[in-house]
């Protein structure tokens, strides 16, 4: 892993432009190969950001997250189009209309 988190960034980039590069995966594939890369990144770095800090002590009704601003990558929502597509693809996702529900929150 990188030093510094510029160095991480770019090396992030450079292995989704040889996933991208690659040729290999197309459309959904692609997008869940770079969203899989992406977390195996983030929790590597997050590894290496945190050794020897205490665990966190979330727990069950702490409201410390809900209060965060949240963030995805291109890649996690590409990955959650992916998913939400392939339930809405379902009788029981068609019921959801998640979509929808997305587009109205």
């Amino acid at each position: 892993m990188a030093d510094r988190p510029i160095d991480f960034f770019q090396q992030m980039r450079g292995g989704f432009s040889g996933i991208l590069e690659s040729g290999a995966r197309e459309g959904a594939q692609a997008a869940t190969a770079l969203a899989e890369r992406a977390i195996e990144w983030f929790e590597g770095n997050i590894t290496l950001q945190t050794e020897g800090q205490p665990p966190l002590a979330c727990a069950k009704g702490c409201p410390t997250c809900c209060a965060l601003q949240v963030t995805a990558t291109a890649p996690e929502i590409f990955l959650m189009a992916a998913y939400i597509r392939m339930v809405e693809a379902t009788p029981q996702g068609t019921q959801l209309q998640l979509s929808r529900k997305i587009a109205e929150t």
